[in-house]
C-alpha cells in the first residue's frame, strides 16, 4: 500500500498493524453496509449517520474510513 493510491478495504482487526507496517491511512466500511446510490442521485440503500459512526468506531482513532465505491 505504501506510496500507492488505491481503494482498500481493511478489516478493523488488521487496521492498526497495517497503519504501522504498510502506511494505511484510510480504509473502507464497505463490508459493514451496502450503499446503493445511482448516478442520478436516487438510492435504494443507505446507512444512517449513526450506523456509519458505529462502524467507523471499530477502526483506530484518526484513521480515515468511508465508503470507497458507490454502486
Amino acid at each position: 500500500m505504501r506510496n500507492k493510491v488505491m481503494g482498500w478495504y481493511d478489516p478493523a482487526g488488521n487496521a492498526s498493524s497495517d497503519v504501522t507496517n504498510m502506511g494505511l491511512n484510510r480504509s473502507g466500511l464497505d463490508s459493514y453496509y451496502y450503499i446503493g446510490i445511482q448516478c442520478n442521485g436516487a438510492y435504494s440503500s443507505i446507512p444512517s449517520t449513526s450506523q456509519i459512526n458505529t462502524a467507523a468506531a471499530n477502526f483506530p482513532a484518526g484513521l480515515g474510513a468511508g465508503f470507497l465505491s458507490l454502486r
